[in-house]
């Protein structure tokens, strides 16, 4: 790591902060890191490897007793720093680390920076030998010339076993650009506690399968991605619905016109008057789905438009690869859901739902009733709630904190609105005072969830209750209202 031996050596510690944390010069506070899915604990063994100036210090110090390890020139102008103090050692020779054990080491944006991928694969071993737990933030590649996958190297290493990531850890291995991601690794080598990570985080993958899902942000940053791929084409037009929202994005990047099927299938497309000026240039005309999981979809579209145009989707399983001429990435899981399509996909044949806040809008306020007396604005609001998010498909089991007493209301109001379902499953408490002092939310949801193997997501609009959920049952619950998903690889 030559290049941050010079310039630990040679720069002033405002400018080594800049190499660290660009920006800091021009304003932006040099900050921690947010540290993410660890237990809360406060007496933990725990290695900063790679610390630079000591930056994350505080941070991952409200986990314990902090050991900080990087390069000699490095340690030495964090000496001159008052981060030093915080730790609790700092270390410059490996060789003398090794004699420690932690039970958790912290490499936030390090990896990255070696130079040698041998030399980053063989310090993996040397860490797994010490640490329990490595908590891994990094860029996709390292900087030796080849670009190296930084997760490849890890694997490849077979030191760590994956607990858990914030991205789909197949396709990071496969990037060599500026995506970052968050990877938790348990060590095949150092038994140490079991007690850091929520186990429901550990037993996702092993007891429920993998659970994909992707986000509008996300998306809109892998369509940017797949763009680069597709500069030979002269126009793109969506699949309904879903594949208008990434072909609309495609025509935005590219400056390209965006067309319907409608409008190609009868010859009625047009570009809009007013709209910018845009690139017209030959090549075949791109339609683009978000996905293609069964291929029913793109082989219907095919069989009307034929070998004219060419085929894609953003994302595709790895079996519809051949049937594709584009595609982004393979999901490796048909076990996913999509922030644009949640409810609205076939997913819903096994998912629970929260009533309220989801399928329609929530009673806000007051307790429903009070003494045994219901409002009457709540009798109302049964009756004439206006829907939000109404399910495509049937829903496995609707499960709802209301009163079991109101479930004829609540059946009108599913059948007034079409809702299909096989199962409403209401609050077993007697009054809203009953439910409140059994903590008959969350609780009594996870329960119900956890103990029914054929539901694989539940959707829930408050976030604690959605958390709650979560952390008790194990298994992936999506927020409506944070659009947060809880327990899914995010993609």
């Amino acid at each position: 790591m030559t290049r941050w031996s010079e310039i630990a050596k040679n720069k002033s510690i405002d400018d080594i902060k800049e190499c660290i944390y660009s920006g800091y010069k021009s304003g932006r506070p040099f900050e921690a890191e947010k540290i993410h899915f660890i237990k809360p604990n406060n007496n933990l063994q725990v290695l900063d490897f790679g610390c630079g100036l000591g930056r994350n210090f505080r941070t991952i110090g409200e986990f314990g007793e902090v050991d900080a390890y990087d390069l000699p020139e490095m340690i030495q102008r964090l000496n001159e720093t008052v981060s030093a103090k915080v730790a609790r050692s700092v270390y410059s020779d490996f060789d003398k680390l090794k004699q420690n054990k932690y039970d958790i080491g912290f490499c936030i944006l390090s990896l990255q920076q070696f130079e040698d991928a041998e030399e980053l694969k063989q310090k993996i071993i040397d860490i797994s030998n010490i640490c329990s737990y490595i908590y891994i933030v990094t860029r996709s590649y390292m900087d030796d010339h080849l670009k190296s996958n930084v997760i490849k190297i890890i694997d490849d290493a077979d030191a760590f076993d994956l607990v858990m990531s914030n991205l789909n850890h197949y396709d990071f291995k496969n990037k060599k650009d500026e995506t970052h991601g968050l990877f938790i690794y348990k060590s095949k080598n150092c038994e140490g506690r079991l007690d850091i990570i929520p186990p429901t985080l550990e037993n996702i993958k092993s007891s429920h399968g993998d659970f994909v899902y992707v986000s509008y942000a996300r998306a809109i940053q892998d369509i940017k991605y797949f763009c680069q791929s597709l500069k030979d084409i002269s126009a793109v037009a969506g699949i309904p619905r879903s594949g208008c929202f990434i072909a609309s994005v495609i025509a935005h990047t590219l400056n390209i016109p965006l067309l319907s099927l409608e409008g190609l299938r009868f010859g009625s497309s047009s570009r809009p008057n007013g709209s910018r000026p845009i690139n017209i240039k030959s090549g075949k005309i791109l339609i683009v789905d978000d996905t293609s999981s069964s291929g029913s979809c793109m082989k219907s579209v095919k069989k009307i438009f034929g070998n004219d145009f060419l085929y894609g989707a953003l994302y595709c399983l790895e079996e519809q690869v051949k049937n594709l001429d584009r595609y982004y990435s393979i999901i490796p899981t048909g076990n996913h859901t999509f922030e644009w399509n949640f409810m609205r996909d076939i997913l819903t044949a096994h998912s629970m739902t929260d009533m309220d806040g989801v399928i329609c809008e929530d009673w806000i306020g007051v307790p429903e009733e009070s003494g045994g007396i219901v409002r009457e604005d709540y009798l109302h609001f049964l009756e004439n709630t206006q829907p939000l998010y109404l399910p495509k498909y049937p829903v496995y089991k609707i499960v709802t904190a209301r009163l079991e007493k109101f479930r004829r209301e609540t059946e009108e109001w599913l059948r007034k609105h079409n809702v299909q379902y096989t199962e409403l499953v209401m609050s077993p408490y007697d009054t809203a005072e009953e439910r409140m002092a059994n903590n008959g939310f969350g609780d009594w949801k996870s329960s119900v969830y956890k103990s029914d193997d054929h539901a694989k997501i539940f959707y829930e609009s408050e976030h604690n209750q959605a958390l709650s959920i979560y952390s008790n049952s194990g298994k992936p619950v999506f927020c409506t209202d944070t659009l947060t998903a809880f327990g899914a690889m995010e993609f």
